[in-house]
């Protein structure tokens, strides 16, 4: 009788806490990550005719994720009505661009990466791309 007992007990336990609700908990937005500026960028000047070198090729392609990934991390933030968050957020957005252009050995920072971005696809860029077995989109 006390076997019984016990497992009729333990089985009525058991069953009334699978019906019990779990408390729901909100969570914040996970933070973007912080990326402290390593060096400034120092003064881009571009070429005229849009040729790119084989290590601005090489870095960019160095940068390329990183700057998608912290673009997606910081989206929510950048979307938020706050102005003061907002300003804050940008500025820590522009302080991980910048990092992450000079980490990668763009020393002109993200100026120097859009340039390459718009001058990749530069007929006079081919060979090099070509060499790299890279396309241009």
């Amino acid at each position: 009788m006390n076997r019984f007992t016990l497992i009729a007990v333990s089985a009525a336990l058991l069953m009334s806490s699978c019906g019990a609700k779990k408390e729901q908990v909100q969570t914040e937005p996970t933070p973007a990550p912080v990326v402290e500026p390593t060096q400034t960028a120092t003064p881009f000047t571009p070429n005229e005719n849009g040729q790119t070198t084989l290590l601005q090729v090489k870095f960019w392609k160095l940068a390329n994720s990183p700057l998608d990934s912290i673009a997606a991390a910081y989206a929510e933030q950048l979307s938020t009505k706050d102005t003061v968050a907002y300003k804050t957020s940008v500025e820590a957005f522009t302080t991980a661009r910048e990092s992450i252009c000079k980490n990668s050995g763009i020393s002109g920072g993200y100026e120097e990466y859009l340039w390459i971005s718009q001058n990749i696809g530069n007929p006079i860029n081919r060979p090099l791309l070509d060499s790299l077995n890279l396309q241009s989109m």
